[in-house]
């Protein structure tokens, strides 16, 4: 049972970095950045869920183009895989500081509308960062807005507020 509550959370992490986007901020080196389609896989999503034309996929259901860890070249050689369609990190037992790490977007983005999907563990904490700005040896948390995903019922920061 433990096994899969940590899948499941493992699940609900990748969806919440799966979305930790740059920003191109007030660079003015960004401002006519273009943004490249990534192809849609069509196995992993129907035909009516398809994108239109000006939309872009930002996981294409197999591989793990598009994306590397926050302030690394590379994707993570470890701690995240891509199983029946979902990219999920694997739990660490570490918390924040464990497993495969954040995962941004190659791409830079800005003025986007985002439209996902995920799910979240009993007791799940995640969280979908945008508008990422990388600051060396710095936490993605203290510089991009966060999306929190939270199981309220029984995780404790969910008994913080009201």
């Amino acid at each position: 049972m433990k096994n899969k509550l940590a899948q499941l959370t493992s699940y609900l992490l990748i969806l919440g970095l799966i979305v930790s986007f740059t920003s191109c901020g007030d660079s003015p080196e960004n401002t006519d950045e273009t943004i490249t389609e990534i192809s849609t896989n069509t196995d992993t999503i129907s035909q009516a869920e398809q994108p239109a034309e000006e939309w872009v996929s930002l996981f294409d259901g197999k591989t793990s183009t598009g994306w590397r860890g926050y302030g690394k070249e590379t994707f993570p050689e470890s701690g995240w895989t891509i199983e029946d369609g979902v990219l999920k990190v694997h739990a660490s037992g570490k918390g924040e500081a464990g497993g495969g790490g954040d995962i941004i977007t190659v791409n830079k983005y800005k003025n986007f509308e985002l439209s996902l999907e995920w799910k979240v563990s009993e007791g799940g904490n995640s969280g979908i960062f945008y508008l990422t700005q990388e600051k060396p040896d710095q936490s993605i948390w203290k510089s991009s807005p966060e999306m929190q995903i939270l199981y309220n019922e029984t995780h404790p920061d969910g008994k913080l507020g009201v």
